[in-house]
């Protein structure tokens, strides 16, 4: 979205002493989406770009019908990571049980499918994320760890490798953590890495990162080349001997990046009252400027005892013959919340 004036330019949050020497020049934006009541639209008119209508209509463009298509559902939790549309109106469908990827045109007519089963160049052992990069496609596999890139022609062009961690630059040496955990967003014509990181429980020393996902660029052999966003993340997982597992009905941030890797939007959803509820939304460019801030009303989902059940009733089976260790944690902790947020997922241009 953008307005006819143009964006709007917005200062990143101010730190001051050691808190900058800290953070260094490295963090471009210290992106923080804990509002906490500091962005209505009557007093951020000055700073940011929130003279937006609060209300849209959706219409219908395109019907691609599943059935007739063979295509495998998709969770809303999964939308925005298998589905995802270019600029030129070319829509990607990941399948995830087939470990493919079916492509159709603008006008929803199917073109053909990408990828399948194996370890081969342009095979997959498990989609986890796919775009844009311009006109041609990357589909990361966590399992092998790489991204695949496809050609406009749809042919296999060439695999990059994901580095396993994001260590920081010489420079930035004992200012900057190491990253155990790196999932790729997106992809630069440079053959930068567009990624959100995070780090290990009880990590040593993690400054002003702990608790946050951390954006950033970074090198395909892992140096941190950047740290452009911080976006809280609060509880999502439940931990113990045995690993790690999401709670029930998580209030991730939502992330995504452009097709032309230069903007990242951020989006994360906080709960007022019982039953309402606001997405505060920021696209900002990699270099730091944020373009614009958003806020959207809405009213919460509820979250029924049956399907609560269900959802966790299903992953403790899981977890049995996983991980006895963490199958009781989970037990002990694992709670769903009354409501939940209306976000399936969200797709930037």
């Amino acid at each position: 979205a953008k307005n006819q004036s143009g964006a709007a330019r917005v200062s990143p949050f101010q730190k001051t002493g050691s808190e900058m020497h800290y953070l260094g020049k490295r963090l471009a934006l210290f992106l923080t989406l804990v509002f906490a009541g500091c962005m209505d639209a009557d007093r951020s008119r000055g700073s940011v770009e929130s003279r937006f209508e609060r209300t849209g209509v959706l219409t219908e463009e395109i019907r691609i019908d599943g059935h007739s298509q063979s295509l495998l559902p998709i969770g809303t939790s999964q939308a925005s990571r298998f589905v995802t549309v270019s600029e030129a109106g070319t829509i990607l469908v990941a399948q995830h049980i087939d470990l493919s990827v079916s492509v159709f045109d603008s006008s929803g007519t199917f073109v053909t499918s990408l990828g399948g089963a194996g370890d081969g160049p342009g095979e997959f052992r498990a989609l986890t994320r796919l775009g844009w990069l311009a006109d041609s496609v990357w589909v990361y596999d966590r399992r092998q760890q790489r991204l695949s890139l496809f050609s406009p022609q749809w042919e296999f062009s060439r695999t990059v490798r994901v580095p396993p961690h994001a260590e920081p630059s010489r420079s930035d040496f004992g200012r900057t953590p190491a990253f155990p955990f790196v999932y790729p967003l997106g992809f630069t014509n440079e053959g930068e890495i567009l990624a959100s990181m995070n780090l290990a429980v009880g990590q040593a020393d993690s400054g002003p990162f702990r608790n946050h996902t951390v954006l950033g660029r970074l090198s395909q052999a892992g140096e941190i080349l950047q740290i452009f966003g911080l976006v809280p993340i609060g509880q999502t997982q439940i931990r113990a001997s045995g690993g790690a597992v999401g709670v029930p009905f998580p209030n991730s941030p939502e992330i995504a990046v452009s097709p032309s890797g230069e903007m990242v939007a951020v989006a994360k959803a906080f709960l007022e009252g019982t039953d309402m509820g606001r997405f505060e939304l920021a696209v900002m460019r990699f270099g730091g400027d944020t373009l614009f801030t958003r806020s959207f009303p809405f009213h919460m989902t509820p979250i029924s005892e049956h399907t609560a059940d269900s959802v966790i009733g299903r992953r403790l089976r899981s977890l049995q013959e996983r991980s006895p260790d963490l199958a009781a944690a989970y037990r002990r902790h694992a709670q769903a919340p009354a409501v939940h947020p209306p976000f399936t997922g969200m797709l930037l241009g």
